[in-house]
């Protein structure tokens, strides 16, 4: 080197580095690799001529003082020098304390010190500790159900957990049996910085905190937040010895699991078709809840407050109706949008009348419109929190002080790019979101949230209307599917209004409650509204045939143009002013007997008459599958608790509960045949699952539990329990477990096809 490139050198400030990251834990007597390199202020490699000596030396991690130098052995060629290229290797090992007499007592943290003894101007580097360990923990994956890469926390209810097994080994590998360790879990990110809300870890009752006999742990546990939270970001668990309870642990090394991303459910891709067959077979298989619409008293009940009044929700694909009140029909239901339409299908032909035609779904009166409008804004409302909370920022950390230790007054954030959030809300408004909203301001301007208006919206400008036409004359609205609107009639085909005391004097076969269809210039009966359709927490609030009409259930169908039309409150005989086709007046005609074969589901106080949806004008709609008292206790309406409802169906947490389905269709004595009954972690019995066809013929599993199910006994439930046992101690392949099917979807269907392929084979003799 000439004189030139030593003044050089002697008027810049070196530094040694590691190139390689120190290992956290090692055992002892057992070698680890060191890397060292010189580098300028820039970072840049050096390489001195005739190489640059360096001496290593053992540090307290805590104290940074020396320790006994005979614990550091360096199994590397002495002196260490560094090489041509800056860099050197240097391989080590500690040794274990107890052969040097206790020098270090419990103190196993330990860092490396290295200087350049023969250089002034390089800086010497002590390195990040290492803890040197007699034993280590593992985490594996438990053989029955390894660790997730990615977890649906809101599948299988609450028994859902991951679960993961934790071994002691020894240097060798080795399980350890003689030791006992209690644990402690700390949940990390895949980036292993610690979160900073440790309580959405929770662990289960039945995980093992500590190492048994056998040399391990069971842990079972959950992550109650979702990675969307979180910048999408995985978690980890670190499985540590808990040094609070027993401090001497620390020659135990702690481990992480793999990166586990957690979900709430798993997302099924469906189209619109779809979808409407999900709602539909919800709707059809129970009206203990009023399904989605507007109900007299504004936004509270529209979200499912209770209503008050003779004003009750209207069915998906029906309009709103408002009756008068006393009893007596008021003039003019209000239109609705056509069964099946979207929001998209509203906002076109709103878009093409420009909002302006008031007896259509441009002011805001449709059922339909007003419902999907207000659920497209509640979405992206909810679209708009959620992006904000993902937006925010998140903490991973603190910076370090310049001994290693965690500065807390200099924490380290993370944000992720927020742009694509925020396109898709911007995206979102304009595409549907402002539409919507001018839905909504439509309907506020016309005063349908007003409560001193609802009672008027039918009789306002709809009732001059109806005056321009003979009093027997049907109002028919485009867009309208299988709706009646009569004068003297306020309530819709579905029952969703309550008048029901009205039709006195109306010469038309048009009692309060039935349902009429005009064909070829008469009258047509499709159906008689059951007893209490006017009254609070009665049928006529979306009754079981109008919801499955609603639904657009296969029917079977029978003439019924021969059958009378009762009136007033008494559904078993007609009331006075009705009038009736086939017998005198205040008098009902005999039913006609169903076809053969066909069970007698319509007695009169068995069943209510229903609709069929566009397949006859002349008819009763029989949804197939469901029995004659089944159908009763899906539909009952005491489980109400009121007229107006308290909120909407939880089918998806009612399903968060099951464990096991049955294969059997559970037989009531009192019921008759109620479906395969589901149970929980416990065995208790959740609901019993009905199977129900839908538009298009596909048919969908959908639970009924037992709080819908009025008059099931409690030796019922409980006989119910111990038949799941008696099968599952037989081996019985009629039980159905979630751990075999890792979702509930896919254990229903495949009870459903199990049973019906039995109940097939059992009709052929097999």
């Amino acid at each position: 080197m000439d004189d030139d490139d030593g003044m050089q050198l002697n008027q810049e400030r070196l530094k040694l580095i590691l190139t390689q990251p120190m290992p956290s834990y090692s055992f002892a007597e057992t070698t680890f690799s060191v890397y060292f390199a010189l580098v300028d202020q820039y970072d840049q490699p050096q390489v001195l001529h005739g190489g640059t000596v360096i001496t290593l030396q053992l540090l307290h991690a805590d104290s940074k003082k020396p320790v006994n130098p005979a614990m550091l052995v360096i199994d590397s060629k002495q002196p260490l020098t560094l090489n041509s290229k800056g860099g050197c290797e240097v391989k080590l090992r500690v040794a274990e304390d107890n052969k040097l007499g206790g020098a270090v007592g419990g103190l196993r943290k330990f860092s490396i010190k290295a200087v350049a003894p023969h250089r002034d101007d390089v800086d010497p580097i002590i390195t990040e500790p290492v803890t040197i360990v007699r034993y280590r923990l593992q985490v594996r994956d438990n053989p029955a159900r390894p660790v997730p890469k990615e977890w649906f926390k809101d599948e299988g209810g609450r028994e859902n957990c991951v679960e993961m097994q934790v071994h002691l080994l020894d240097k060798d590998g080795h399980e350890v049996t003689t030791r006992r360790v209690k644990l402690r879990l700390v949940l990390l990110y895949d980036n292993l910085g610690r979160v900073q809300n440790q309580e959405i870890l929770k662990l289960s009752p039945d995980s093992k905190m500590a190492i048994d006999d056998e040399g391990k742990a069971m842990l079972r546990l959950r992550i109650e937040e979702v990675s969307k939270n979180h910048q999408k970001q995985a978690f980890r668990i670190k499985v540590e010895p808990d040094t609070d309870d027993n401090p001497t642990a620390v020659d135990v090394s702690s481990d992480v699991s793999p990166p586990i991303a957690v979900y709430s459910k798993r997302i099924k891709k469906k189209g619109k078709k779809s979808k409407d067959s999900d709602a539909a077979a919800a709707a059809a298989a129970t009206a203990a809840i009023p399904p989605p619409g507007m109900i007299n008293g504004g936004l509270h009940r529209f979200m499912g407050g209770p209503g008050e009044g003779d004003v009750k929700a209207s069915l998906p694909g029906f309009g709103m109706g408002y009756g008068a009140g006393e009893g007596h029909g008021g003039a003019g239901g209000g239109g609705g949008g056509a069964m099946g339409e979207t929001v998209h299908d509203i906002l076109n032909a709103a878009s093409q009348q420009h909002l302006a035609d008031p007896g259509g779904a441009g002011d805001g009166s449709s059922g339909p419109a007003l419902y999907h409008a207000l659920k497209s804004v509640i979405q992206w409302t909810g679209t708009v929190v959620a992006g904000l909370t993902a937006m925010q920022w998140q903490q991973l950390g603190f910076e370090s002080k310049p001994d290693g230790t965690p500065d807390y007054n200099r924490p380290l954030y993370k944000i992720q790019n927020p742009n694509p959030i925020i396109d898709g809300i911007i995206r979102q408004y304009a595409n549907e979101t402002m539409q919507n909203l001018l839905v909504l301001l439509k309907r506020i301007e016309a005063g349908g949230f007003d409560d001193s208006n609802m009672g008027s919206i039918g009789s306002g400008h709809r009732h001059d209307q109806l005056q321009h036409h003979p009093p027997h004359e049907p109002q028919v609205r485009p867009h309208v599917t299988a709706q009646v609107q009569l004068q003297g009639q306020h309530s819709l085909v579905s029952g969703s209004s309550g008048g029901g005391g009205g039709g006195r004097g109306d010469k038309t076969p048009s009692g309060p409650g039935s349902l009429l269809k005009r064909t070829s210039g008469t009258w047509g009966l499709v159906g008689n509204a059951p007893p209490g359709a006017d009254r609070q927490g009665g049928f006529g609030d979306g009754g079981p045939m109008a919801a499955a009409a609603a639904a657009g259930l296969p029917t079977t169908v029978y003439d019924m143009s021969t059958f009378g039309g009762g009136s007033g409150g008494n559904w078993e005989e007609g009331g006075q002013g009705g009038h009736h086709r086939g017998g005198p007046g205040g008098h009902r005609s005999p039913s006609p007997p169903p076809p053969s074969g066909m069970p007698p589901i319509a007695s009169q106080n068995s069943f209510m008459w229903g609709m069929n949806m566009g397949t006859s004008s002349q008819a009763l709609a029989v949804p197939p599958l469901l029995s004659q008292k089944s159908m009763q206790v899906l539909f009952d309406e005491k489980k109400k608790g009121g007229g107006g409802g308290a909120g909407q169906p939880q089918y998806a947490d009612d399903e968060l509960r099951v464990e096991y389905i049955l294969a059997k269709n559970f037989n009531s004595e009192q019921l008759g045949m109620l479906g395969l009954p589901a149970y929980d972690a416990g065995k208790y019995l959740v609901g019993f699952y009905k199977e129900v066809e839908v538009q298009g013929g596909e048919t969908r599993m959908v639970l009924i539990t037992t709080e819908r199910v009025h008059g099931l006994q409690p030796h019922e439930q409980q006989s119910a329990t111990t038949v799941l046992l008696d099968e599952m101690r037989k081996g019985s392949q009629s039980v159905f477990e979630l751990q075999r099917f890792n979702t509930v979807e896919k254990m229903k269907e495949a009870a459903g096809v199990y049973y019906w392929k039995k109940m097939s084979n059992m009709e052929r003799g097999m």
